[in-house]
């Protein structure tokens, strides 16, 4: 019986780890460029950057690749190249743009943002707490953001908060339901 779970248990996910610190390197680009801080371009760059060159890889190791791994690439390479041609302010923005909003949707619509976290797909489902902890967390940045863009008053409380947030959703889903899932697997096993 044991043979066979490990027959059917999926393939683990390349480059995991580097990729989140890719993506963790373009929301603090992100950050210090709403705050006008230095350093924001080189951070979204670098971030971008990586995730272009890590993510095709990852592509290229999956066998057999479903719809859904072309239209993960397809955003994985068109997310960073709109948001380049924005930064850079080029002409005809609006194209990757397109492209990697669509994408998004659809592999919003098929999978959602779980999947990029976890390389275990029996890892199941948030909890209650995790949910609210992430929705009051993305509230607060994009209200924050839509305050300082209004030049309303605290637009940036509300960012920081919110991003606190995210780093306390992300502690909560990720490292404390790690230990839990290590210690549910290690009982599976006795």
């Amino acid at each position: 019986m044991d043979d066979m779970r490990e027959d059917t248990a999926p393939e683990a996910k390349r480059f995991t780890l580097p990729l989140q610190f890719a993506l963790a390197a373009v929301l603090v680009g992100v950050f210090l460029n709403l705050q006008h801080w230095p350093g924001g371009d080189i951070a979204l760059i670098t971030g971008l950057c990586a995730i272009v060159l890590l993510y095709p890889l990852r592509w290229a190791a999956k066998s057999p690749k479903r719809f859904l791994d072309h239209v993960k690439l397809t955003l994985a390479l068109s997310w960073p190249i709109s948001t380049a041609f924005n930064l850079f302010h080029l002409p005809n923005a609006w194209l990757p743009w397109l492209l990697s909003s669509m994408s998004f949707l659809i592999w919003l619509g098929m999978e959602g943002v779980g999947s990029f976290w976890t390389d275990d797909a029996r890892a199941g489902s948030p909890s209650r707490l995790s949910i609210v902890i992430y929705a009051l967390s993305f509230a607060l940045v994009i209200g924050g953001t839509l305050f300082r863009i209004q030049h309303w008053p605290y637009g940036n409380f509300m960012i920081v908060t919110g991003l606190g947030f995210v780093a306390l959703w992300f502690a909560v889903e990720f490292l404390f339901r790690k230990g839990k899932r290590g210690s549910a697997e290690s009982d599976d096993q006795s």
